[in-house]
């Protein structure tokens, strides 16, 4: 493998694949369908998944946000943003899973809603303000990840 200085993983495999005399028998195939998307009877869904693949594709008008600066930002439409009052954690949590008091034992309910976040911490922060809200008591599981000698 090529040394790439303060190269990360894609710069390495550019680097590396096309010099490969591999490369010539190489076929790159794009995914232009969303499968999943397309299996679902929800016209929601499915315009969301047409949406991401416009901004994937940069099929959708860039504006500036400020003036001098090149328009690299993208209008997220009304519908898909959290409004003005709701723009906390506490108010994401509630738009996301709106009644989840009634549905704290619907895993249906649990697999259709969800929220990402980049970084563990961020996820560990989402989790607890949920756990936080929920009225039943919770319970802690520990886990070991490593083998202990006896």
């Amino acid at each position: 493998m090529p040394v790439i200085p303060k190269g990360g993983r894609e710069d390495i495999v550019s680097a590396s694949l096309p010099q490969s005399h591999l490369w010539q028998h190489v076929t790159i195939l794009r995914l232009h369908i969303n499968m999943r998307v397309m299996a679902t009877n929800s016209e929601k869904q499915r315009e969301f998944a047409k949406w991401v693949l416009n901004v994937g594709d940069n099929n959708l008008l860039a504006i500036a946000k400020e003036e001098g600066v090149d328009p690299d930002w993208i209008k997220i439409p009304s519908h898909m943003r959290l409004q003005a009052e709701d723009c906390s954690l506490r108010g994401l949590i509630r738009t996301i899973y709106s009644d989840h008091q009634c549905h704290s034992g619907d895993a249906m309910y649990l697999m259709q809603r969800n929220i990402l976040a980049p970084k563990n911490t961020d996820v560990d922060e989402v989790n607890n303000a949920i756990l936080e809200s929920l009225s039943e008591e919770s319970h802690m599981y520990l886990s070991a990840n490593s083998l202990i000698p006896t």
